[in-house]
């Protein structure tokens, strides 16, 4: 997850999200259930909204809640 999602833990209860690859390299893309302290973290990209049924873009959920979203992939960091 490391390599392509780019899912790395924090100092505490953070993780950060930083992909590495561009909007082109991928039409789409899903990292769902990570598990983190107790956490349910999902990484999902979607070029067009039509792979995932969530919309198109960027979006990062923690235990099924949205809690970013981008037009393309960026760097977030999620508090647990």
């Amino acid at each position: 997850l490391n390599g392509l999602a780019g899912v790395r833990a924090g100092d505490g209860d953070s993780v950060t999200v930083n992909p590495l690859f561009a909007p082109d390299d991928l039409d789409y893309f899903c990292a769902d259930g990570i598990l983190y302290h107790g956490n349910s973290l999902s990484v999902l990209w979607d070029k067009t909204g039509e792979r995932y049924n969530a919309g198109k873009g960027f979006k990062v959920f923690l235990n099924g809640n949205q809690v970013f979203a981008a037009d393309t992939p960026c760097k977030f960091e999620v508090s647990l």
